[in-house]
């Protein structure tokens, strides 16, 4: 038997029609008027202790002056930590390739394409390793973050940076012997912080704390840019560095360990945690009660001792990924699927941006260095130039595009909207221009120029799709939200990078651009991937059954739930017209099709 769905209202991703007017009835309409700020304000309960807990913080820390929880010592913070990992890439590189060529040179000459293709697979399984623990410590540092708070997460993240630079200083030194599972090791150690997208999901659940959510979008871009700013900026640094010290390329790790400290002391020292005490508290319990479950397992009677701890011990593993689950949305107070089925989507097409972007950087690099003859310096300038101009385009253009925009579209505030979705395809379809321009070639390099130029024009993409998903999420647990996104990403580095690696070291000696195949049509599905996404104006449909607590505890079962059906005409007419959060009624509007589970 079929059951019926609900009829959904959904808005085409670029119309835009007229509000709709409720029908005035006197004193009804007062009535149904006050019944619908009534049940607002029931409804939205979970999300009342979160919008309560973060105007007690903006109270608590109104005295605290520079060290107020806020995007721009957030900014600083994050552009620390990232401008030293952009400080050793190009000396990373060069000095492991000729730590390489030490080792397999004939005759004294250097084979490069043999070195590249020994590097590449030292790449590849350094990659691989980082990929699974990072994976696997992604989601579980965010949902840290909600327990302990977002700063701890913030100086363990400096920790690790500290002793990861230290140990691949340490493996390229003249006087220690060449190791490829010392390389691998060492360059493995800053994955046991989660790498680079743990910091952004760390940084992201800071934002979501202490800005509004009409900013958060505008908030992650400028988070995103100091990220693309200083690790632009930082090869520029180190190749100034290096010439500074008479060509010396280990001066630039000396330099990053010591920004590193400052780093660690700054957080340490004049950071402020941006959650709220109480929400850390809460989250304690929830992580207290789930581990007490746990432990019963190793308490059953009904099942040998061996047994209860291998299941403990499976399911404690499986643990690790329980952050995914806030990936997967239960279907609405009315059965509609449409919240899952935008989540999932919006985070396929995150993970195939990463696959068309920083999944093939670290091939494409090595691909320039040996097609361009390119060096620590060169390489530095071209790393140099993809950040800042990224820095460039979140900075600028992309407040410019956001506020033409929304002078033409509505900004929605529980669903995707017409922005988001248009704001998305510009950005992809630069990534599709970016890796044709780089497979075409040519002979100077002026084609991995035109690269920068394309790929600086998709920076947009991350942060509109991480402010798009909270939409759609619980405000009381972003911090595993972020979570679930960066253990997605570090998934997709895990694989991605090491296949491109090992592509890139069996033809570079014939055709070194066959690793650009993939990430080519990576991008092209992702563009395609945002036809499947709705506009839905009718926030009664993405209502989360979390949401509904109406019936008193006394009403027992003769209590009549809520349906959009149950209404009258006018009700209906009523309630069809979202109120946003600054008050103004958000337009309603059609489209042809259905959209069901």
């Amino acid at each position: 038997m079929v059951q019926e769905q609900p009829q959904v209202d959904v808005a085409g991703p670029d119309e835009v029609s007229p509000l709709l007017v409720p029908d005035l009835e006197g004193l009804e309409t007062a009535v149904e008027h006050t019944g619908e700020a009534i049940f607002e304000q029931t409804v939205d309960e979970p999300d009342t202790n979160e919008a309560r807990w973060f105007k007690e913080n903006q109270l608590h820390h109104s005295h605290l002056g520079w060290r107020k929880p806020g995007v721009k010592i957030l900014c600083f913070a994050i552009g620390l930590v990232t401008i030293t990992e952009s400080l050793v890439i190009s000396p990373t590189i060069v000095m492991s390739v000729k730590k390489i060529c030490e080792v397999s040179s004939q005759d004294g000459v250097c084979d490069m394409p043999q070195a590249q293709k020994e590097f590449s697979t030292i790449q590849s399984t350094q990659l691989l390793l980082s990929g699974i623990i990072g994976t696997l410590l992604a989601g579980k540092l965010g949902e840290l973050s909600d327990r302990v708070g977002r700063k701890p997460i913030l100086q363990y993240i400096g920790f690790v940076r500290m002793l990861s630079i230290a140990s691949v200083l340490y493996t390229i030194l003249p006087r220690t012997p060449f190791s490829r599972t010392g390389m691998v090791l060492a360059n493995s150690v800053m994955s046991t912080s989660g790498g680079l997208l743990v910091l952004i999901s760390t940084g992201n659940s800071y934002i979501a704390d202490c800005t509004e959510p009409a900013s958060r979008t505008l908030a992650i871009s400028y988070l995103m840019s100091t990220i693309y700013g200083t690790m632009g900026t930082g090869p520029l640094i180190g190749s100034a560095v290096v010439k500074l010290s008479n060509n010396n390329n280990y001066a630039p790790f000396f330099v990053a360990l010591a920004v590193l400290v400052g780093y660690t002391l700054f957080v340490t020292l004049g950071l402020t945690e941006s959650r709220h005490a109480q929400a850390l508290t809460d989250s304690q319990t929830k992580f207290r009660d789930r581990r007490r479950s746990f432990e019963s397992i190793l308490s059953n009677n009904s099942a040998s001792t061996v047994n209860n701890r291998s299941r403990y011990h499976f399911v404690m593993f499986l643990d690790l990924l329980s952050p995914l689950k806030k990936l997967w949305l239960p279907p609405s107070v009315h059965g509609s699927y449409v919240a899952r089925r935008s989540v999932l989507t919006l985070v396929a097409m995150d993970a195939s941006f990463m696959v068309s972007t920083a999944a093939m950087v670290g091939p494409l690099v090595l691909y320039s260095s040996y097609k361009y003859n390119w060096g620590s310096v060169t390489l530095g300038y071209f790393i140099s130039l993809v950040g800042i101009g990224r820095t460039i385009v979140l900075l600028v253009l992309s407040p410019l595009l956001l506020v033409w925009l929304k002078k033409r579209h509505t900004r929605l505030d529980n669903s995707i909207d017409s922005i988001d979705l248009i704001s998305m395809r510009i950005a992809m379809v630069a990534v599709v221009l970016s890796i044709g321009v780089a497979a075409w070639g040519d002979q100077r390099g002026y084609s991995m120029i035109l690269f920068a130029f394309f790929q600086d024009l998709s920076a947009i993409f991350s942060p509109t799709v991480q402010a798009t998903v909270v939409k759609y999420c619980s405000k009381s647990s972003l911090g595993e939200v972020f979570g679930a996104i960066a253990l997605v990403r570090s998934a997709t580095m895990l694989i991605f990078p090491p296949i491109f690696f090992q592509i890139y070291g069996h033809t570079v000696k014939k055709q070194p651009k066959i690793f650009m195949i993939l990430p080519f049509c990576s991008a092209i599905f992702s563009v395609a991937l945002s036809y499947m996404l709705d506009v839905v104006t009718d926030c009664e449909i993405l209502r989360r059954p979390s949401q509904i607590s109406l019936r008193p505890a006394s009403a027992g079962s003769d209590a009549v739930s809520v349906k959009p059906g149950d209404r009258r005409a006018s009700t209906s007419q009523t309630l069809r017209v979202p109120t946003s959060r600054n008050g103004e009624s958000a337009p309603s509007t059609r489209m042809s099709g259905s959209v069901g589970n």
